[in-house]
């Protein structure tokens, strides 16, 4: 595919789609060795025909400083553009600046304007963004039902920030082994597989009943560590540990 992409860029002189799939294939180097000037050509050329991740990775680009002198004001003057044209990569970078900008009501409230902005044109990071804001007040009025609404739909569509946050939000108003609400974004972080969450909901079974759930609570944390938890790992040795001592310890 590479190759034929190649070879037809002569005939498609002003298509930028094109050229940006080249220039992820030289960043990644999979199809071609990696030629990281190779492909920043490539993203000029189609910035140059308005091609909107081109543009938003030149943006980047003046935002840290990479290969060109850091200018932070060119930078969020491209992403403000490309904003307005409805880019949520655009809009997320700018919320996401001014988020980490002073700590100050004004730049809280331009973050949430973006983050708004990106939810409603249907980012889900933005969404989870959005739902947090509302949760902490942060550049809007404190409000829990919109918040949860907010985390609900990114957590649907299948954001695990979102149930991630769904379920502490949950399990704080009730730190118990029986919390329904809290267990059910819990069920939902174990079917994404999220290692430190199926880990979690192990430990919870454990709680409740440690020899009827042994079954479910070792698998559980295998299949944890087979996803790279270490921690997983050691409670597991804590458990056979414990059963050999009787139940102590």
């Amino acid at each position: 595919l590479v190759d034929k992409v190649e070879a037809v860029l002569p005939n498609v002189p002003t298509n930028g789609n094109l050229r940006m799939f080249l220039a992820r294939e030289y960043m990644k180097g999979r199809f071609r060795p990696k030629d990281f000037d190779k492909a920043k050509q490539f993203i000029r050329q189609a910035a140059e025909f308005g091609n909107e991740e081109a543009l938003n990775n030149i943006a980047t680009d003046y935002y840290y400083g990479q290969d060109v002198a850091l200018d932070r004001d060119r930078a969020e003057a491209l992403y403000r553009d490309l904003a307005f044209m409805g880019s949520n990569r655009s809009a997320l970078a700018l919320a996401r600046s001014y988020s980490k900008g002073p700590s100050s009501r004004v730049y809280e409230t331009r973050a949430f304007a973006y983050y708004i902005k990106a939810a409603l044109n249907g980012s889900v990071t933005a969404m989870t963004e959005l739902g947090r804001s509302y949760l902490a007040g942060a550049g809007v009025a404190l409000d829990e039902a919109k918040g949860v609404q907010w985390l609900e739909k990114a957590a649907v569509a299948g954001n695990a920030d979102a149930m991630t946050q769904l379920y502490y939000y949950y399990f704080i108003k009730n730190p118990t082994n029986q919390n329904p609400e809290a267990e059910t974004w819990l069920n939902a972080l174990v079917e994404t597989e999220v290692p430190d969450m199926i880990v979690r909901k192990a430990v919870l079974l454990h709680e409740r009943d440690p020899v009827g759930n042994r079954s479910e609570v070792f698998a559980l944390l295998e299949h944890a560590e087979g996803l790279g938890s270490q921690f997983a790992r050691r409670l597991k040795n804590a458990y056979t540990k414990q059963e050999r001592d009787g139940g102590k310890g």
